[in-house]
């Protein structure tokens, strides 16, 4: 018998372990809803939830020209805002 888990001694012990995968879906934010937020923070009405990507954008400098690979999928929405923001403005 081979075993691959962790502190599985034996086939009972392994029954007890969950196997499979969990997946959460958000509600899809709508287009408009997005642009509108771009535009809102590129004329600074609104102001970025987090400014992660622009923090490292803006202390490396000496970054010249940089080609960005980046993940445009949802769950990347906060940081995708912040790499349109940076490219319109550099």
């Amino acid at each position: 018998m081979l075993v691959k888990q962790t502190g599985v001694k034996n086939n009972y012990d392994l029954k007890k372990y969950f196997h499979g995968f969990v997946i959460y879906f958000r509600p899809l934010i709508p287009f408009k809803t997005e642009r509108q937020y771009f535009v809102n923070v590129l004329s600074e009405k609104e102001k970025l939830n987090d400014s992660t990507l622009i923090k490292v954008f803006m202390r490396n400098t000496h970054w010249k020209d940089m080609l960005c690979v980046v993940d445009l999928t949802g769950n990347m929405r906060p940081y995708n805002i912040q790499l349109l923001v940076w490219a319109k403005f550099n």
